[in-house]
């Protein structure tokens, strides 16, 4: 059977591949060891990069595309300017192997 520390780092290594890979700041924000279940119900949680948007280089053909790109640039060095999105879910791990069984929005998200 795994140790808590084990089945969170299993879950760091597994987490990204659902999205991905594009998270960080992985965290263990609380845990449940089920002994007869054979499994670990963990909440975690982890930043998502903020939204982010492409600003057009060609050359301006109209004022629309210009007050777009206004608006594009403007919200693009906003954006930048956040570290990104928490997010929580509840993830049931297998406490043999360490492989996710399950995972969902966590309720008090």
């Amino acid at each position: 059977m795994l140790s808590i520390k084990e089945a969170v780092q299993k879950i760091k290594n597994q987490l990204p591949d659902f999205f991905d890979g594009d998270i960080s700041d992985i965290r263990l924000e609380e845990f449940n060891a089920k002994d007869l279940y054979k499994e670990y119900r963990l909440t975690v949680s982890f930043l998502i990069p903020p939204y982010r948007t492409s600003v057009p280089t060609a050359p301006l053909q109209t004022s629309l595309e210009g007050i777009a790109t206004g608006i594009a640039t403007a919200f693009s060095s906003f954006s930048s300017s956040i570290p990104g999105t928490r997010v929580y879910k509840d993830v049931v791990l297998d406490s043999e192997d360490g492989r996710i069984i399950s995972m969902k929005i966590h309720e008090n998200a």
